[in-house]
């Protein structure tokens, strides 16, 4: 995603989850089934009452503001598809305590990270763990250890927060970072000798 979008990235997977939670679906293939049927039949009842008047017009607005929200959810999905591609080098644990939403999500911005590490970092593997706390209430609290490891050297990282996308991102530039720094120290070594 780009610029303002990762700012409203938590919305929109909260807008979808509700969406999902609403019909009971489990996963985002079955998100979008649905979401295409509902905007087939909106599309159906609209075309229907297109030269009808009186009531209808109110029916009519009722349903275009339905399907302008159904067209936000269907473009919130896009970005999120439902292959995962899957990353050489990369393991998760703890991904079966999220929704498939979410556990996508995190797929998707740790293999975008892992492909900026593996360009200094040619031959390591990153271990992703991810803990969703189950506390009461609506909002659960995310805690997430990576460990990047290469034949000569290990790197950790630790971030816990109530935003799983916020803490997500925080985890892995601590970790980008820790790489770019010893990638620079060991430059000015070689440099010397």
């Amino acid at each position: 995603m780009v610029g303002d979008l990762q700012l409203k990235n938590s919305e929109s997977v909260s807008l979808v989850k509700d969406y999902a939670k609403r019909y009971r679906l489990k996963n985002v293939s079955e998100v979008k089934n649905k979401l295409n049927s509902q905007v087939e039949n909106i599309r159906k009842v609209l075309e229907s009452q297109k030269y009808k008047g009186g009531t209808a017009s109110a029916i009519r607005r009722k349903k275009v503001k339905e399907l302008d929200q159904l067209r936000k959810l269907r473009r919130i999905l896009a970005r999120h598809p439902v292959e995962e591609e899957t990353v050489k080098g990369v393991s998760y644990r703890g991904l079966h305590s999220l929704d498939s939403i979410e556990s996508a999500d995190i797929k998707r911005i740790v293999t975008k990270s892992y492909r900026r590490i593996q360009r200094v970092l040619k031959r390591s593997g990153l271990f992703v763990d991810v803990k969703k706390q189950k506390i009461l209430g609506l909002k659960h609290k995310y805690s997430y250890h990576l460990r990047l490891q290469s034949p000569d050297i290990l790197f950790t990282a630790k971030q816990s927060g109530w935003d799983f996308t916020r803490g997500l991102h925080r985890v892995l530039d601590n970790l980008e970072m820790q790489v770019e720094k010893k990638y620079r120290e060991r430059k000015k070594k070689k440099k010397f000798f």
